[in-house]
């Protein structure tokens, strides 16, 4: 394969900028997407409206952003005349399949696919070709995505965790925190054990899990009480395990108090399950880890004991927590606060004064009823 191209270099990193015919490019490119056969993808699968949408543009408009895509070290070399500006690419592979990986703009390249099949307009595709490992890939869709555009990059960091964890050497470019990576594996396992109140309950980009709970925001609330339970317990073994007791439990004591919220046929039409009561419930567990492990009350009876106490139940019904409100509650429901952050935390302010007061007299009655 040879194209005409451009060649630079930022930062110790070669680019070649390219363009190649949508009707050249099909039977060469590959996107390590999730999948079943896939299980190791980073990518998450295309969004049908999103290529529909950039497809209809493309038939009257222009695009000059390139895709970014990878000739991986193990699949071909790239190789270039600065004389001539030819680009060659040295297949290294024995059978047919991808050897450019898009890291970089898949939902513009199937709208471009697709405007060649369907409308038949077969336009140049603007690259910029690397030749960089398989890491590199994972690096730069994690770097572009979380930390300029805010996209969801739980498969990259999974799979950058997977390629640490198997090879011990760091990807240049990833930087997850060990209480991230904790709460990615419990998260994990919260997700595939049975006897977990989340069972089949976390949708993960890419799985078959379709749901209000979505891996980044639930990483990032169980992490506090993955950070809580680390001054409490000595090492990272039974700071894993006394975290996970200590959600499940709660958990399945809020299931119990509220059944329609959690687990009825319209759990959807309440925020229990969304970012507001993920943020909020997992806070409060964070934050209470302490007090109730000194006196030993972290049992799933123990917080149902707590939830309905005089001083939570006012917030402890499933239409506290409704989209829709409750006009019989005396004090403001959990959506008039709003859905921002500063709202969470608001809501999470006033729900630990309750809460603090309860344990406070729960250890009162225990202190009360020993001989």
């Amino acid at each position: 394969m040879k194209w005409k191209s451009v060649k630079f270099k930022q930062n110790n990193t070669v680019g070649y900028m390219v363009n190649v015919k949508a009707s050249e490019v099909q039977n060469l490119v590959g996107i390590d997407q999730k999948t079943s056969s896939n299980k190791n993808g980073y990518q998450r699968p295309q969004s049908p409206s999103r290529v529909k949408s950039f497809q209809k543009f493309m038939q009257s408009e222009f695009c000059p952003v390139p895709l970014v895509a990878n000739i991986r070290v193990a699949d071909g070399k790239i190789s270039y005349n600065d004389k001539t500006g030819i680009l060659t690419i040295d297949n290294k592979l024995s059978s047919e399949g991808p050897i450019i990986w898009i890291c970089e703009g898949q939902h513009r390249y199937w709208g471009y696919i697709g405007l060649y099949e369907e409308n038949e307009v077969d336009v140049d595709i603007p690259f910029v070709l690397v030749n960089e490992s398989r890491e590199w890939e994972i690096a730069n869709f994690y770097v572009i995505n979380k930390k300029q555009r805010a996209i969801p990059t739980d498969l990259a960091e999974i799979a950058a965790m997977a390629y640490q964890e198997s090879t011990g050497r760091e990807i240049s470019g990833v930087s997850i925190a060990d209480t991230r990576k904790m709460a990615i594996k419990l998260a994990e396992k919260l997700n595939s054990s049975p006897r977990s109140p989340f069972y089949n309950r976390i949708q993960i980009t890419g799985n078959h899990v379709v749901s209000t709970i979505k891996a980044n925001s639930f990483h990032v609330a169980i992490e506090e009480v993955i950070k809580a339970s680390q001054k409490v317990w000595p090492d990272e073994v039974l700071v894993a395990k006394n975290a996970e007791k200590l959600i499940v439990n709660a958990w399945k004591a809020i299931f119990e108090m509220m059944p329609d919220a959690t687990r009825g046929e319209d759990h959807k039409k309440y925020v229990v399950l969304k970012t507001a009561g993920i943020f909020v419930f997992n806070r409060i567990i964070a934050e209470t880890v302490d007090s109730l492990n000194n006196f030993n009350m972290t049992t799933q009876d123990d917080y149902y004991k707590l939830f309905t106490s005089e001083d939570m139940r006012n917030f402890m019904y499933d239409d506290w927590w409704s989209v829709k409100g409750d006009p019989s509650s005396n004090i403001p429901t959990a959506i008039e606060y709003g859905s921002s952050q500063g709202s969470f935390r608001r809501i999470l302010q006033k729900m630990m004064v309750g809460m603090n007061t309860a344990i406070q007299k729960r250890v009162k009655t225990i202190l009360t009823e020993r001989p």
